[in-house]
């Protein structure tokens, strides 16, 4: 296992981490684990995808799963000599799903942190339970959101979160599109080292990303767990950025 490192002013980066957040989400959650990868000799981003997080003045009705797949291949190709791992997190992993097909040359792994895993021609709400969706997305865009727009649909479990970490959430709107369009993913992908993290605490009895870790073990994957609540980039943020290095270096790709 590669131990943390230092960096310096001429050190290049060990790996570039891409971490790409949730649904109703913003890239600030994930940049506490920046900082910490940062400090173990990485470079992290942590791009706020369109009309959510620090772009949520960019909300509109035509935002889909593949623009927000193109805000990570911009990103990727800004950095044109790093070394890319793409990290998806919940719905972040039907993000990375797509933007790796058109990134399988420049992307060097993919880590799905509690994920989705769509396949080609899957929408992110054929990866949950059907009556779940009907009443927590379809529903609640047409009564709240003007048909468009889903509100943020986890109340219960803002209790626990910091008071300004709630409030993001809870201001927070989804594009109904992001979760219908299907998603277009090139058989390239599979062949990229990949890991999947399952965050093993949760407050509910349904856990929605056992279905995921299934389909990593069949793929033969690295499969790790970190005992967290499924939002472990804001709970445990030294935890999950320890493990992604860990991840890095099992992937051969330190």
């Amino acid at each position: 296992m590669v131990g943390p490192r230092r960096r310096s002013a001429t050190v290049t980066p060990l790996v570039t981490f891409v971490l790409v957040h949730g649904g109703w989400g913003g890239g600030w959650e994930w940049r506490p684990v920046a900082e910490r990868l940062t400090r173990l000799g990485h470079s992290a981003l942590t791009p706020s995808l369109a009309g959510l997080g620090e772009r949520s003045h960019e909300l509109s009705r035509h935002i889909t799963l593949e623009t927000h797949a193109a805000d990570v291949v911009d990103v990727v190709e800004s950095q044109p000599e790093a070394r890319v791992i793409l990290v998806g997190h919940s719905y972040g992993g039907a993000v990375i799903t797509v933007a790796a097909s058109r990134l399988s040359d420049r992307v060097r792994g993919l880590i799905y942190v509690d994920a989705f895993i769509p396949t080609d021609g899957q929408c992110v709400i054929d990866l949950v339970e059907s009556e779940w969706a009907e009443v927590h997305v379809l529903e609640s865009a047409r009564s709240s959101g003007d048909g468009w727009l889903v509100p943020f649909p986890f109340p219960e479990d803002l209790a626990d979160m910091p008071v300004e970490v709630a409030d993001r959430y809870r201001s927070s709107w989804q594009p109904l599109a992001t979760f219908t369009e299907p998603c277009a993913v090139d058989a390239s992908v599979a062949d990229l080292p990949t890991a999947f993290v399952h965050c093993v605490r949760k407050e509910q009895g349904h856990d929605a990303f056992l279905d995921s870790k299934r389909i990593a073990r069949d793929r033969g994957w690295l499969v790790r767990e970190i005992h967290a609540g499924h939002d472990v980039q804001i709970e445990d943020p030294d935890g999950i950025a320890s493990l992604l290095h860990d991840l890095a270096a099992e992937l051969a790709l330190l």
